[in-house]
């Protein structure tokens, strides 16, 4: 049976004109028919519409979703993941003493257990069930599977909320970030990471955009959406930083490789595991993939400074507080 599709208003003014920027495939391939990439008249915002609607959505998180390339290799592979967690670290730490923690879409909990070994008392929020037992199954965390609304948390209780890349995912984003500023001490911060709807990558690469991904990407902020609705919400940004080694030079990889290669994200999917085995369609992709990425890797780390520097980053993260004068 087809999916239902339903339009979508604007996350961050409520309007319901939009024009169409482009339309994109589902990048793991599991709906043959494009979204509809869409664009706010009214405030600029960028989001997908029409959308999958209710269950409908669930399909699209695929088991293995949230394992990141390189978790289970040695040598390298281990090596960078340790490095991209230390920057995660010191980003959302921003300076604060330990307190308590809560992480908004959590996923198995890396993110979580280092900051534990730090000293924070950290709790979790995933509506993903495998995620959330992965999760659960690290020492020192406290997971809750289930929607933000449901847990029962008490006001003002947290020093420190996170975000990783998962405001993007949400249906009503300005519904979870009003929970948010409930939830944060006044003294406390928010952070937030997220694809950048302002970016050189979405100008250059349109809907070969590594970090597109719909429609488990939903909305597509920039640094004034993302202000404007934190604003309304009860919340005030207070640093963007456009830096992330993390996610910048692997997506212009990415990105470009989805040029030439006849599976989307192939090398990303092929890190992970994830890659359907299909030795006669994949050769010609392994060998354009074998040939380019030297080449491309070195170019990466220049244009991800470059864009940085530029204020045009692919994925940016925000750092909030309460508006505590509203």
């Amino acid at each position: 049976m087809a999916e239902a599709r339903v339009a979508a208003d604007c996350a961050v003014c409520g309007g319901s004109r939009a024009e169409l920027v482009f339309r994109a495939q589902d990048s793991d391939g599991l709906s043959s028919e494009p979204f509809g990439i869409v664009r706010c008249a009214v405030c600029g915002m960028v989001y997908v519409s029409p959308r999958p609607g209710g269950a409908d959505l669930g399909r699209y998180y695929v088991r293995g979703y949230y394992d990141k390339p390189g978790e289970d290799s040695g040598g390298a592979g281990r090596r960078l993941g340790r490095l991209f967690m230390a920057e995660r670290v010191a980003k959302a730490a921003c300076g604060l003493p330990p307190g308590r923690l809560l992480d908004i879409g959590c996923g198995e909990g890396p993110f979580l257990a280092a900051m534990s070994r730090r000293g924070w008392d950290c709790w979790g929020v995933e509506v993903s069930a495998e995620g959330a037992a992965r999760a659960s199954a690290r020492p020192g965390l406290t997971v809750l599977a289930k929607p933000l609304e449901e847990c029962g948390l008490e006001p003002e209780s947290f020093d420190l909320i996170t975000l990783w890349h998962s405001i993007e995912h949400v249906p009503d984003p300005a519904a979870l970030l009003r929970q948010v500023a409930a939830l944060i001490k006044d003294d406390g911060r928010v952070f937030l990471a997220f694809p950048n709807a302002a970016s050189w990558d979405l100008r250059l690469f349109g809907a070969r955009w590594f970090h597109l991904d719909p429609p488990r990407h939903l909305h597509y902020f920039s640094p004034e959406t993302m202000s404007r609705v934190l604003k309304e919400c009860g919340l005030r940004a207070v640093r963007v930083s456009h830096f992330s080694l993390e996610y910048n030079p692997f997506g212009f990889v990415q990105s470009v490789l989805n040029f030439v290669t006849s599976r989307f994200n192939f090398l990303y999917r092929k890190l992970k595991g994830t890659l359907p085995l299909d030795e006669a369609e994949s050769a010609g992709d392994r060998t354009v993939t074998i040939v380019l990425l030297p080449f491309l890797t070195l170019l990466a780390v220049p244009y991800s400074f470059l864009a940085a520097l530029c204020g045009s980053s692919g994925c940016i993260d925000v750092l909030a507080e309460k508006d505590v004068a509203r």
